[in-house]
């Protein structure tokens, strides 16, 4: 990622990645914000610069299908993320492959 211009990178990828990386306790989500600000990842002005409202949305989504995969014992998981997940690296160590 070094170099990336992340202006190419949609606003709706970044959101839940600053959302999830200031306001929740996700697993490797402050890691993840901290490398994109490190790169130079910013959200452009607008609305969206409010993303704090929607953590707890993301939060719960994000333990839901954490959820799911533990009481269903997947060990294979195709994730079609249109954003930028941690759920690999939660999930990944736990011998599930993403």
């Amino acid at each position: 990622m070094g170099g990336y211009d992340f202006r190419r990178v949609s606003v709706t990828a970044l959101i839940p990645a600053f959302a999830r990386g200031e306001y929740t306790t996700i697993p490797w989500s402050r890691e993840m914000l901290a490398v994109l600000r490190e790169r130079g990842a910013t959200l452009p002005e607008g609305p969206w610069r409010e993303y704090g409202a929607f953590a707890s949305i993301f939060d719960a989504r994000f333990r839901a299908v954490t959820r799911l995969v533990e009481e269903k014992a997947a060990t294979q998981v195709l994730e079609l993320a249109a954003g930028l997940s941690p759920r690999g690296a939660e999930l990944a160590p736990r011998g599930i492959v993403i």
